[in-house]
């Protein structure tokens, strides 16, 4: 039998291996993912951020530090990335004052992005 005449079982879930069991999940919008508009570093961003919001809560604060050791880039580097996501209207940063972490506020998306 040829490997195209079987089928795969077809669910409407998805098992999860026992590593994955206890590890949480970002959900990211297929739009962001697939967008060519998009590096793929303003992707990986973009989802990090996501990955920081709680609920349905569309604010987080993570460090900038620990952005870049997620990406394993500079923090410069991630500033870049973050002033990009601004300026194209998909986050608003709020910077509370020096030495402080920054807000980020995750915007619906733009109709740029259909």
């Amino acid at each position: 039998m040829h490997s195209a005449d079987t089928k795969a079982p077809q669910s409407d879930s998805i098992e999860l291996s026992e590593e994955f069991k206890d590890t949480s999940f970002t959900q990211v919008p297929n739009l962001i993912l697939r967008c060519p508009l998009l590096s793929n570093s303003e992707k990986v961003l973009y989802s990090l951020l996501l990955s920081h919001t709680w609920g349905n809560k569309t604010t987080c604060f993570p460090g900038q530090k620990r952005l870049a050791s997620y990406m394993d880039v500079t923090v410069r580097r991630i500033r870049q990335i973050l002033k990009r996501l601004e300026i194209i209207k998909l986050i608003t940063i709020h910077q509370p004052g020096l030495n402080k972490t920054n807000r980020y506020v995750i915007h619906p998306l733009p109709s740029w992005v259909k």
